[in-house]
């Protein structure tokens, strides 16, 4: 089994996870694959950068 740990869950990091499953899918190769995604935020996606209750 594959393990991939992903260090950030802001745009970049979704974007990565998203390449690495479309990738993983057309290669048809492996079969089981451990992602881990690590991110302090308690907004995952947006970053700690944004406030979703900024006006």
């Amino acid at each position: 089994m594959r393990r991939i740990a992903i260090i950030g869950g802001g745009l970049r990091g979704s974007s990565a996870l998203e390449d690495l499953f479309i990738e993983l899918t057309l290669q048809e190769k492996e079969k089981e694959v451990l992602v881990s995604l690590f991110e302090t935020s308690e907004n995952p996606g947006s970053g700690n950068v944004w406030n979703t209750e900024q006006l």
